[in-house]
């Protein structure tokens, strides 16, 4: 049973107003009168398969580990008791502000610029717990604070880590699923191993909303909700949201891998992915976020500028590590364009017009008889030429002048080719036999037919 208001817990711890409920606890805005500050008392739900003493161990289980871990962006541990009725309480620092939860609600989501600006620090603490081998549990919303939310620089504060690594995942002798359904890693929907890997998925749910509006999965009814998270991948937030930045959305996409060891390690991990893929973005980050939990910032802002200045001068791709949804993309469009082009040359050939076939007919004035072979010189072939026909002309009955002498020796007539008997033979001018016999050459007179 709950103390109501205004009562004084311990003699010292008064409860002024109900600042927060959940299944396990309900958190009081209180007064410490003995300090004068303003505290949080947090109440433990006594459940009836619980003891007394369970719920103080568990307690006092969750007020060691914040003591452990002292952190500027983690909520600080005060003191711990029980109330009159025996139930355990916890006193721890009063953030005064908002949870991100109610932050998300007013404003439906955020920039990149604003998200990294709040959730880095909360990922440098969240780094420090796995550093210890201590994992939350129950990243979400309603577990961080936001202070001066809405000045330049707010500072966000992690608390609630009563489910960590306090043995509440056994309850009654079997494993239990342990806490919000809509933040569950597969594993942990399934009630399997815990590992930092489980924190790392709850984180990119976080930023999944906060950058887009949505949840990856959401449902109903409880158990198909878990189904769902148990059994499907996780939609893209590329796909989901256009105004993410590309490279930012496929770093929470591998936070939100099924398999735990394709996420990446632990909360450092995944808030250097962040701090890269925004530098490629051109997303503007904080100076610097958590010296604590994330030492190394300066060193990541320095190598991820000399990497994006290379990538920008050589044009190189993305990283392996943020590109597996860009080459699967790729490799889709290219096999869809491909795919069409083959179809479209197969179209075209099937559908141009057949060639016809063309019969040149030649005359028999065209055809080119073979010669006949009338010998062989050298066991090569000789075939007889021809003679081509000859035409008419100006310069014909006679080619040489009648005074003209012939020095050299007489023309032959060539032999008459396809001529008709009588006219194979020109005829000769009668010459005057007293010119034969005058020591000079006869002239020659040729006259031929055709």
């Amino acid at each position: 049973m709950f103390p109501v208001l205004g009562e004084v817990l311990s003699k010292r711890y008064r409860l002024d107003r109900v600042v927060g409920e959940g299944a396990t606890s309900r958190v009081f805005a209180g007064y410490d009168q003995l300090l004068h500050r303003e505290v949080a008392v947090k109440v433990l739900i006594v459940k009836a398969s619980s003891t007394l003493a369970d719920s103080a161990g568990k307690a006092k289980d969750e007020a060691r580990l914040l003591a452990q871990l002292k952190h500027p962006h983690i909520v600080a541990i005060h003191d711990v008791g029980d109330t009159d009725a025996g139930a355990p309480f916890l006193v721890m620092e009063l953030v005064s502000g908002l949870t991100l939860e109610e932050e998300l609600q007013r404003s439906g989501s955020m920039s990149a610029e604003r998200a990294l600006a709040l959730l880095l620090p909360v990922m440098g603490a969240l780094a420090c717990a796995h550093d210890r081998g201590i994992v939350h549990r129950d990243i979400k919303p309603q577990n961080m604070a936001l202070e001066g939310i809405d000045s330049k620089k707010p500072r966000s504060k992690l608390f609630d880590f009563g489910v960590a690594q306090s043995g509440l995942g056994v309850e009654g002798g079997e494993r239990a699923a342990i806490g919000t359904p809509a933040y569950m890693a597969p594993e942990q929907a399934r009630a399997g191993e815990i590992t930092a890997h489980t924190d790392v998925w709850a984180l990119g749910v976080v930023l999944y909303r906060a950058l887009s509006g949505n949840l990856p999965f959401e449902d109903t009814n409880v158990d198909e909700l878990l189904t769902k998270i148990a059994r499907e991948r996780a939609p893209s937030l590329t796909a989901r949201s256009r105004d993410v930045p590309m490279r930012i959305a496929l770093a929470i996409d591998r936070a939100l891998e099924r398999q735990p060891h394709r996420r990446y390690a632990d909360a450092r991990a995944f808030a250097q992915a962040l701090v890269a893929s925004a530098q490629q973005d051109g997303v503007k980050l904080p100076s610097d976020p958590d010296p604590i939990g994330l030492p190394d910032f300066a060193a990541w802002l320095r190598s991820a500028s000399i990497e994006s200045t290379a990538q920008s001068s050589s044009k190189r791709p993305v990283p392996v590590a943020i590109r597996s949804e860009t080459a699967r993309r790729r490799t889709v469009w290219l096999a869809g364009g491909a795919a069409l082009l083959v179809a479209a040359l197969c179209g075209w050939w099937l559908s141009r017009p057949a060639a016809e076939a063309v019969h040149v007919e030649r005359t028999p004035e065209q055809a080119q008889p073979a010669l006949p072979t009338v010998g062989t010189i050298d066991r090569m072939p000789v075939r007889a030429l021809e003679p081509a026909q000859p035409t008419a002309s100006p310069l014909a009955p006679s080619l040489v002048d009648a005074g003209q002498s012939v020095a050299s020796k007489p023309l032959k007539k060539p032999a008459a080719v396809n001529k008709p008997a009588k006219e194979r033979a020109p005829r000769r001018a009668a010459t005057p036999p007293a010119e034969a016999t005058s020591g000079q050459a006869p002239a020659l007179m040729l006259d031929w037919d055709g």
